[in-house]
């Protein structure tokens, strides 16, 4: 039945292909896959329920550091958010966005290092969230925007996932490996695959980009991020905007002092990861 099983395997690996493409979830065809192929290979159902089990702990397992460091980005980024450090972070790299070939690059550039330490699931939607009008303002299509930072953050830092290396670990401890091999690897066919995707969806847009602070930017800025209208007395209004400058000037002491500690902080473990990774090659271990 080893070979029934591996059709049955092939099908259901086939049938999650096409339920992603199709964008729907994954969960339950994996389950179903999992259970007919392990029940298939034993010739038992009660076989089937407890691989079906088995499966579960193993992924959660092996996973549990993936979503752990999800969760703490996640939460580090929303904290920021409150504060409005993300904003003062961001703002020299707003200032410097002076045309849409220019910003094109900042964008790469942003988002590769912040994906690579922040991973791409949280960093790419502070990217752009706080970049993504800068860039439009300054000529680059919106849907440019959004090519830019799935390519480099969904596509090149996390395939390589070189600065924090949990998906090579992955990959490295299936095949019996050392995680410094595959991350190395991955890292130059990253950076390969990703240059080729960046320069053809540059080579698709150029003739997209507009001149700096257009009409046709403005518009589209306004279809992004609609202006809302709130209906109510003079005195409500009155007294939410109150509100909001009470709330406002309470954070900004701490949003100032998060939007230089959290960057410091940041480059201190670049500084300590590079310094780990280059020691073995100083002292003659590789």
């Amino acid at each position: 039945m080893a070979v029934a099983a591996h059709w049955i395997y092939g099908i259901v690996t086939l049938l999650v292909i096409i339920t992603m493409i199709c964008r729907r979830g994954i969960v339950l065809p994996t389950l179903i896959g999992t259970f007919l192929v392990a029940s298939v290979y034993k010739l038992s159902i009660v076989e089937g329920f407890k691989a079906l089990f088995n499966a579960n702990l193993v992924a959660a397992k092996e996973l549990f550091s993936i979503f752990l460091i999800i969760t703490l980005m996640m939460a580090l980024l929303h904290a920021l958010k409150d504060l409005g450090a993300d904003e003062r972070m961001i703002a020299p790299l707003q200032k410097i966005m002076k045309n849409g070939h220019l910003a094109f690059l900042i964008l790469i550039v942003t988002t590769y290092v912040l994906s690579l330490f922040f991973w791409p699931t949280p960093a790419v939607p502070l990217i752009c969230a706080l970049l993504l009008p800068a860039a439009v303002r300054a000529g680059l299509p919106s849907m440019a925007v959004a090519m830019t930072v799935a390519i480099v953050g969904q596509g090149m830092a996390l395939s390589s996932d070189y600065i924090m290396q949990v998906a090579p670990m992955l990959t490295a401890k299936a095949a019996g490996i050392k995680t410094a091999g595959v991350a190395d690897k991955a890292l130059i066919l990253s950076l390969i695959t990703g240059g080729i995707a960046l320069g053809l969806s540059y080579l698709s847009i150029r003739k997209t980009i507009r001149k700096p602070n257009s009409e046709i930017s403005e518009k589209e800025l306004a279809l992004i991020n609609p202006v809302n209208t709130h209906s109510g007395t003079d005195e409500i209004a009155a007294t939410a905007e109150s509100t909001a400058v009470k709330k406002k000037k309470s954070r900004e002491k701490w949003g100032k002092f998060f939007a230089v500690i959290v960057p410091l902080s940041l480059l201190a473990v670049m500084v300590c990861l590079f310094f780990n990774k280059i020691r073995p090659f100083k002292y003659g271990r590789i």
